[in-house]
């Protein structure tokens, strides 16, 4: 992939992005992977909802006549990033058929054309990307000012072998998931259901986790994500317009027919992304939650899935169902050196902190069990 084999075509707003609807389809079909947040489904979504005014900065590379990547960026005053926020899409990246250091130098050319930001921030890339270590080539390459930090760390199950893995659990959780059958049990029973998105019975799921969850206490928690109008518009969008496209889950246990517990997750391939749950606060007191998730990662497996994604934020509370994590990583650039060199101070200042006060990061995530 030669540079003169490469066209960089900037979409600026969000009429741009509409156009763009077709070929970004094509190109997250082939390059995609499971990772739904790179889909043009999510990012039309967000764009609708949180950025059609917006400066959008889409850089889309064509080479002999098809779109061969694409960088959805937005440019927030002075600071470029990708166009969802981290608190939404967990996973981010540059959409690339074939991970070809060529995309990359030219998109790092391109931006540098733009003097109206003085920092790029590549947020959320998971360890595993093709394209990470070709982007740290290109900013070698171009002399840039940047460095890696760690964004965060995600636990995951591996639901390679189901039985052996549940069977494994810590006897203390065990405990708990047969007390939460216990009281569920008497009176009436339990039941749990899965449900698409779109559908009637998934909206009902959904309307019950954002009532859950904004009543959660205050005195162990920080406020609801879903309390601002919206953060709500936003998954009731997706989940209307495109529950079947990014995979979205609502799954619920019920007792009597009433929904106690409610879960929202996506699902591509086969991983799972466990996104937000929360528990009645009538059923608080016992451990519904644990039943809750047993049973959905049971039944995920079931259905193909073999990663099952705690997603960041989830540190601590993930800690008794697995030890196993993955990276994600920010690359950040800068014009100027100083700023470079204050936020690599500000990162190991961070690392301390984090060393010298556990589970710290942990708390400060948008998703904790409830």
């Amino acid at each position: 992939m030669d540079a003169e084999e490469v066209r960089v075509e900037i979409l600026s707003s969000y009429q741009d992005l509409l156009k763009l609807q077709k070929d970004w389809k094509e190109l997250y079909a082939e390059a995609g992977g499971d990772n739904v947040f790179l889909s043009w489904e999510w990012n039309e979504a967000y764009c609708r909802t949180f950025l059609r005014r917006a400066n959008l900065l889409i850089l889309a590379f064509e080479r002999q006549g098809r779109i061969a990547a694409i960088a959805p960026l937005v440019r927030r005053d002075t600071v470029v990033s990708f166009i969802s926020d981290p608190d939404l899409a967990d996973y981010q990246d540059v959409l690339v058929r074939d991970a070809h250091v060529e995309v990359f130098r030219r998109l790092f050319e391109v931006l540098s054309h733009f003097g109206s930001w003085d920092r790029l921030k590549l947020s959320r890339i998971r360890h595993d990307s093709a394209n990470l270590p070709h982007l740290e080539r290109a900013l070698e390459n171009a002399k840039a000012r940047w460095h890696r930090r760690l964004d965060s760390m995600s636990p995951y199950v591996a639901l390679d072998d189901p039985e052996g893995y549940f069977e494994a659990l810590p006897a203390a959780l065990k405990r708990d998931i047969r007390y939460a059958q216990k009281k569920l049990t008497s009176g009436g029973g339990w039941t749990f259901t899965r449900e698409e998105g779109g559908s009637e019975a998934g909206r009902e799921i959904l309307d019950r986790l954002f009532d859950f969850h904004r009543r959660r206490p205050r005195t162990t928690h920080s406020a609801s994500f879903f309390t601002p109008p919206d953060n709500r518009a936003f998954f009731i969008d997706i989940f209307e317009h495109y529950g079947k496209a990014l995979g979205v889950d609502l799954s619920a246990v019920k007792k009597g027919g009433a929904i106690v517990s409610a879960s929202l997750g996506l699902s591509s391939g086969t991983r799972y992304y466990h996104w937000f749950s929360a528990v009645d606060p009538a059923y608080r007191k016992f451990p519904v939650e644990a039943l809750h998730l047993r049973t959905l990662m049971e039944d995920v497996s079931r259905t193909g899935a073999k990663i099952f994604d705690f997603m960041p934020g989830r540190e601590r509370s993930a800690a008794a169902w697995t030890s196993l994590k993955m990276a994600s990583y920010d690359l950040r650039v800068f014009r100027k050196t100083s700023n470079l060199y204050l936020d690599r101070a500000w990162c190991a200042a961070d690392r301390l902190l984090s060393a010298l006060t556990p589970g710290r990061r942990a708390k400060r995530g948008k998703r904790l069990f409830t």
